[in-house]
């Protein structure tokens, strides 16, 4: 398809940035629920000040507890070592 590999380049590039990025420094925790309508609250509460940080820098993690535990809902910055 046209365009194609300059996709895959595109995305390659942006995976090497963040690897390096991201090769020292910590996933700090902002919030953690158990309650998925509480984490899209809490997202849409503090849009503005999430709005500060980078993509790459943001992740949402889902804990699956299966049966014998909650899901939780995890939403983690990067902070970078100084």
């Amino acid at each position: 398809m046209p365009g194609e590999r300059a996709r895959r380049e595109r995305e390659r590039r942006w995976s090497r940035e963040r690897s390096a990025r991201h090769a020292s420094g910590r996933w700090e925790i902002l919030f953690e629920t158990t309650d998925p309508a509480e984490m899209r609250a809490h997202r849409a509460r503090e849009r503005d000040r999430l709005a500060r940080y980078r993509v790459d820098d943001l992740r949402l993690d889902v804990l699956c507890g299966r049966l014998e535990q909650d899901t939780w809902y995890r939403l983690s910055v990067f902070v970078p070592d100084p």
